[in-house]
């Protein structure tokens, strides 16, 4: 007889475990078996079961149906019992899931409930007498189903039976760019044979009319060297001149120009505005005033191969339209690279990337699912996005806003001509916003002028946030507590603080302005200027400058109105106490003095010359990226001796 008894419950217990897949027999158990058969130990297990495999594994915003569910079967088995006079089977109930239901419904909830058994007839008592008739029930039984279907289809596939899956996924991929491959290969040779004919066909053209005028053989040579030539020209243009310093003035202040590619994806002609590398490299995401957001991909060839043809294979992996002038800024997701790559995932699918409108919006655009995830919008009465940056913990989003943009062009009273030179600063606004919740948690106190915030920049791990303000200081803030830690003048009155960055060590602060200097100053003693340079010549003056820096920390790269970028490496200052006495001040202090140009160099990046708009550092290589104002998106790369 216990064999019998084990082997009976044994089988009760296989038979509920394969009702777990699919959503029909799960309700089946519970309304067919459990409840009519006032099972309450049988019911336990199964609500637990379910919460254990398919409602932990949802988005909380399932958790207030999942507990809605739960109470409401409860409630049936509980009027079921009653109905039966079994008092003992409400009993076993409350014993087993008593305090997870107070948790889920609270102690208002659930206080009357428990003095059901004492009731003499709870189906007359006003407070329990719709829960006695049978509609109730039968929509409890139908919610119940709906509910639990839904459940099960968005719950994710068991890893197991994900076996094998991404390695087939992996070897369609590779026999699909293998096939490429040869097309692309084939095409070459296509090209080249064409050319040829090409220039063979015009080279026998040109002999046989000289022949028909007379010529001799020797001019007849020398005309079919000539057109050879121009057919190859018409046919291979040469690249433009680059109007840059040369290479040997690269080597001489130890930078060498090694290669540059051209990437255009966007509306020719209108203005790259952002492009920012993707945490580890592998992406890049770039906007224009033609309201595109584009995502792809760069793959650099061997600096060897002199062939055009085959030089970078550029991929656009996603596009997002939000509106003609309307993106504000970009800031990738670092936590959400980081759990890519530690992931079963490969990065180069996509990540999370943040986009900030000029409508006082916040977009979270999942680029591998090509879809936006969230969108939030901030103050209203900042409507003007002037940079977006997400902490490294993932945990921070900090959104610079202005009234309006504050670098719109205006027109000179004295030459009639446009300059970028920024009019009256609006008001600025620094917003935190949380990423999980994706709402605006606190604002930071720029003062009582709340001077524009041009640029912004997180510390290592994102407790600490740079701002580069309008009225030419750096100001710095403790992200948690929602204070200002310090500030300094960092260029003279009435020039603006146009970028600022920490270094990787976390113990240096770079910026630039419009007075055309980048500096350098020590977190450790904010009085220490390390290191300035000049850049006037390269970069312009009274104009936006942007500066990202090399992540060894020897050189940044910056915009340019003149050229395709810069490249500048400041010279480190002596330890002089009064190098730059007065320029700083702490948070009471008054700012005083200016800021003097030392040392360093500076040259332009070669090109066509259009003005870039927006630069930044490749994450781990010596490669610089630069957005132009022709439309196209300039990668540089760079040999910098140690």
């Amino acid at each position: 007889r216990g064999c019998s008894g084990a082997l009976a419950a044994f089988d009760a217990e296989r038979g509920e475990g394969r009702a777990f897949d699919r959503a029909d027999r799960v309700a089946e158990l519970i309304f067919g078996r459990h409840v009519p058969r006032l099972d309450a130990v049988g019911l336990s297990r199964t609500l637990g079961l379910l919460r254990d495999r398919y409602f932990s594994r949802l988005d909380a915003s399932f958790a207030p149906a999942t507990a809605e569910l739960e109470t409401s079967i409860a409630r049936l088995f509980v009027v079921t019992a009653v109905k039966a006079r079994r008092k003992d089977k409400i009993a076993e109930l409350f014993e087993a899931e008593g305090e997870r239901l107070v948790a889920a419904g609270g102690d208002n909830e659930w206080h009357r409930w428990f003095a059901v058994p004492y009731v003499k007839r709870p189906g007359s008592d006003p407070k329990f007498a719709p829960y006695f008739e049978d509609k109730w029930a039968d929509a409890v039984v139908a919610s119940a189903r709906n509910f639990l279907s839904t459940t099960f289809a968005a719950a994710p596939e068991p890893a197991m039976l994900k076996f094998g899956a991404a390695r087939r996924e992996r070897n369609r991929l590779a026999e699909r760019v293998a096939a490429l491959e040869r097309e692309l290969a084939g095409m070459r040779e296509q090209k080249r044979s064409l050319v040829s004919k090409s220039v063979s066909a015009s080279a026998s053209k040109r002999v046989d009319a000289s022949r028909k005028e007379g010529k001799n053989a020797k001019n007849v040579s020398a005309s079919s060297v000539a057109s050879d030539e121009s057919a190859s020209a018409y046919e291979l243009p040469p690249p433009p001149p680059a109007s840059v310093p040369s290479r040997d003035a690269f080597r001489t202040n130890g930078l060498t120009f090694k290669r540059q590619d051209a990437f255009s994806f966007h509306a020719p002609g209108r203005p790259v505005t952002h492009a920012r590398f993707a945490p580890n490299g592998a992406l890049v995401a770039s906007a224009g005033d033609d309201g595109a957001v584009r995502v792809w991909s760069v793959a650099e060839r061997d600096d060897d191969d002199d062939d055009d043809s085959s030089g970078v294979d550029d991929v656009v992996i996603a596009s997002l339209h939000v509106g003609e002038r309307a993106v504000g800024a970009l800031a990738w997701d670092v936590a959400s690279a980081s759990r890519k790559e530690n992931g079963n995932g490969d990065f180069s699918a996509g990540g999370v990337l943040y986009v900030g409108t000029r409508d006082a919006s916040i977009r979270a655009w999942d680029v591998g699912e090509r879809a936006v995830v969230a969108d939030a919008a901030g103050d209203e009465s900042f409507p003007h996005c002037e940079d977006l940056r997400c902490s490294p913990c993932g945990r921070w989003i900090a959104r610079s806003a202005a009234t309006r943009d504050p670098w719109a062009m205006l027109e000179s009273k004295t030459s009639g001509e446009k300059t970028s030179k920024p009019r009256r600063s609006p008001l600025g606004r620094v917003e935190v916003w949380d990423a999980v919740t994706f709402a605006q948690t606190s604002s930071l106190p720029l003062g009582p002028a709340a001077p524009c915030a041009h640029e912004l920049a997180f510390n290592h791990n994102g407790k600490m946030l740079a701002c580069a303000c309008a009225d030419g200081e750096i100001r710095l803030f403790d992200v948690n507590a929602g204070r200002l830690v310090a500030k300094w003048r960092a260029h003279p009155k009435g020039h603006a603080a146009t970028s600022v960055a920490f270094s990787n060590d976390n113990e240096r602060v770079f910026g630039v302005g419009t007075d055309g200097v980048v500096a350098e100053w020590s977190l450790r003693r904010l009085r220490g200027l390390l290191s300035t340079v000049d850049v006037r010549e390269t970069c312009g003056v009274d104009t936006r400058t942007r500066l990202a820096l090399d992540p060894s920390g020897r050189a940044v790269a910056l915009t340019s109105a003149v050229a395709n970028g810069a490249v500048a490496a400041p010279e480190r200052m002596r330890n002089d106490e009064n190098a730059f006495s007065g320029t700083n001040e702490e948070v009471d202090g008054t700012p005083t003095g200016g800021l003097p140009r030392r040392g360093g160099f500076s040259v332009s990046l070669p090109g066509s010359g259009a003005a870039a708009r927006c630069v930044d550092w490749h994450p781990t290589k010596s490669a610089v990226l630069a957005g132009c104002v022709d439309g196209a998106c300039m990668l540089t790369t760079l040999e910098m001796s140690s």
